[in-house]
């Protein structure tokens, strides 16, 4: 088990790095923010946030090196090229592990010059491709070889990977890189007119991830000694990118109590946030209550739906009845859709009383 910390951890970078690398059991990761990073956005993703460190600071080197030395950092993973430039720097002072590619190829890739060097040598070689711009995603081993390369969201290069690999390939030959890398090149008239070259994670990956080639898993596996192989999935995976909130709710509870009809099942199914909540509510301890008043059969509907045995305790009661009668009044709350019942557990017990689709604040994603 490695400890591993990620910086800046608010940079979407960062998020993948969390979503790669968080339930694996090889790792433990921890969260800092940098001096640019909005405060509230890592301790709403990692789970060990550490708070926030500005590399402005004239002692940055030493409270880093005093963070990883209190929580017994073995391995820092940069979120932002930026970072891994000047955590590169200070290898040295920090000794541990840095997961970037060396400092020399960082200058390379961020320098323009340098970069219009390498499209010249990338050239030469007619791709045969539609004009515009492409993204690949790249892995190498610390061997210096290429493991993998893909173009995201272009169905039409899977006729060309070939043509495509060999600019991966001439790249890889040209730099010496380690770990993931990525680069977007503007193809015209077949050949490569534009290219920048990208170190280390970003967000796209996921797509990488999601169809079996998890490159902020792998880099850290390459990086502990273990011979990679990567196997993607033959399924295509398609994403779009759009605006998620986690959140936090500044309350505590023990017990929950919850609704059966268009709570737990909606139209019929199973919902599965509430699911999910649900098994978030039993690994950390709380105590989770059916209160409903369910006009049919409520046992078979349970085993129906297979969802017998999944509460700490079941109140059937009639509709005459009021559910607030059978709750606790301190460190517990209620969901139900109704908003009557709702009204008269907060009027009656004053604790919080939550609707059907505010249970996604309930749901801590943190890794």
């Amino acid at each position: 088990m490695k400890n591993i910390l990620v910086y800046p951890c608010d940079t979407e970078e960062a998020r993948e790095i969390n979503q790669a690398l968080g339930k694996l059991i090889h790792c433990t990761l921890f969260g800092v923010s940098g001096n640019n990073a909005n405060l509230r956005t890592g301790a709403f993703v990692y789970r060990r946030y550490l708070g926030k460190l500005d590399e402005g600071l004239p002692d940055w080197s030493k409270r880093l090196q005093e963070i990883v030395r209190k929580h017994k950092i073995e391995m820092i993973y940069p979120a932002s090229v930026e970072a891994a430039e000047l955590l590169m720097k200070h290898r040295d002072q920090l000794g541990i592990e840095i997961l970037s590619a060396p400092l020399q190829t960082i200058d390379v890739c961020r320098s323009e010059i340098e970069t219009s060097k390498l499209l010249q040598q990338t050239q030469a070689t007619p791709l045969g491709i539609s004009d515009g711009e492409y993204q690949v995603c790249c892995l190498t081993d610390r061997h210096g070889q290429l493991r993998f390369s893909s173009v995201l969201g272009r169905e039409e290069c899977d006729s060309h990977m070939n043509s495509i690999e060999k600019v991966s390939i001439e790249i890889n030959a040209r730099l010496v890189l380690r770990g993931a890398w990525s680069y977007q090149m503007q193809i015209s008239g077949g050949l490569v007119t534009g290219l920048k070259i990208i170190l280390g994670i970003v967000p796209e990956m996921a797509i990488c991830r999601n169809n079996g080639a998890n490159l902020a898993a792998l880099t850290f596996f390459d990086r502990v000694g273990h011979e990679i192989e990567v196997r993607p999935s033959s399924i295509k995976v398609d994403a779009e990118a759009y605006l998620t909130y986690h959140y936090k709710i500044d309350y505590d509870y023990d017990d929950v109590y919850m609704d059966l009809d268009d709570t737990v099942i909606v139209n019929e199914r199973i919902n599965p946030v509430i699911i999910a909540f649900l098994f978030q509510c039993r690994n950390e301890g709380k105590r989770v209550h059916l209160i409903t008043k369910h006009r049919y059969e409520l046992n078979k509907t349970l085993e129906n739906y297979k969802i017998d045995g999944l509460f700490d305790s079941i109140f059937w009661i009639k509709h005459s009845d009021e559910k607030y009668r059978y709750m606790k009044r301190e460190r517990a709350i209620f969901i139900d859709d109704a908003y009557s019942e709702r009204k008269k557990v907060a009027e009656n017990l004053g604790i919080p009383a939550f609707e059907v689709s505010a249970v996604e604040c309930l749901i801590d994603w943190r890794l």
